[in-house]
């Protein structure tokens, strides 16, 4: 009695041990799987030619900048009115690379102005494709484009000015070890949880 009792102690800690050491390992990928691959930085320059939306005074134009579920706002340029200036940064993290989906890999800049009195009034956006500066900027390390001029249109896609921006994008070197580390560790935790599961018995 006393043997069996003993023995059932020491099955227990085992049990025990093997499940922190399971969660250890389920925590070390989470952890890799929520640090970002890299940073992508954009310089948001300039604007020209952008339509106005007051019937009086000029426009007090500002930029929503959304990546992903990611999303800042700029400084209003005020009357500044459809050439305004910014020279402002903005930082993202980048969290999935790999993804080959233009959408996912989008940067939207929404063009506002800004008013006082009433709801702001939407004046055109420009998309961004920013997936092909990611994929260079993993292989090599770092990728920038320089300031290049896109369009800013309406919903139907009519012509509402340009806005100019810079794209950068900068690979976080520490990922390469928690990519090695972590995959190694979810292969044995899989192996694990299918030798113990009952497809085995």
């Amino acid at each position: 009695m006393i043997q069996h009792d003993e023995q059932r102690r020491k099955d227990t800690k085992r049990s025990e041990k093997k499940q922190r050491e399971r969660q250890g390992r389920r925590d070390h990928t989470i952890n890799y799987l929520k640090m970002s691959f890299g940073e992508l930085e954009v310089l948001l320059v300039d604007a020209k030619g952008l339509k106005d939306t007051d019937l009086i005074g000029k426009l007090d134009p500002y930029v929503e900048i959304q990546y992903r579920d990611q999303q800042q706002k700029s400084k209003v340029a005020y009357k500044e009115g459809g050439n305004p200036r910014w020279n402002q940064k903005f930082k993202f993290k980048v969290h999935h690379p790999l993804e080959n989906n233009s959408i996912r890999h989008k940067l939207v800049l929404r063009v506002m102005d800004r008013d006082t009195f009433s709801a702001d009034d939407f004046v055109g956006e420009a998309t961004i494709n920013v997936g092909d500066v990611i994929a260079m900027g993993l292989e090599k390390g770092f990728m920038e484009v320089n300031p290049c001029k896109y369009r800013v249109v309406l919903s139907d896609k009519r012509y509402h000015g340009e806005i100019r921006v810079r794209i950068t994008f900068k690979f976080n070197q520490d990922v390469m070890e928690w990519k090695k580390g972590a995959l190694d560790l979810w292969i044995m935790q899989v192996l694990e949880e299918y030798i113990d599961s009952d497809l085995l018995s």
